[in-house]
């Protein structure tokens, strides 16, 4: 099962988030139950939480499924979001894209 939390694309998954908080919601009660998290960096207008946001608790709180792909268009939200994915143990592909739990 994929989750997609993203304010505008829709990517075929089963599920979509178009906030961060509801995106948080929706990881805490599918906890164990996906295989796939897609994220975006930008999810709204500011102050909206960012996938930036979202990661960093569902990694304090251990709620990502064993892949992550990041999906945004904003390079810098890409790299900020990988480096605390390898911060939590997951390695990148060639691409810096998809990340998997080590």
């Amino acid at each position: 099962m994929y989750i997609l939390i993203d304010d505008m694309r829709d990517l075929g998954c089963d599920i979509i988030c178009r906030t961060g908080p509801a995106g948080l919601v929706v990881l805490e009660h599918m906890e164990g139950k996906f295989d796939v998290l897609c994220i975006d960096h930008d999810l709204g207008p500011v102050p909206a939480l960012t996938g930036l946001d979202v990661i960093k608790v569902a990694c304090l709180e251990n709620l990502l499924p064993n892949e992550v792909q990041i999906v945004s268009s904003n390079p810098v939200g890409v790299t900020n979001i990988g480096n605390v994915l390898k911060d939590n143990g997951f390695t990148p592909d060639p691409s810096n894209r998809v990340f998997k739990r080590k």
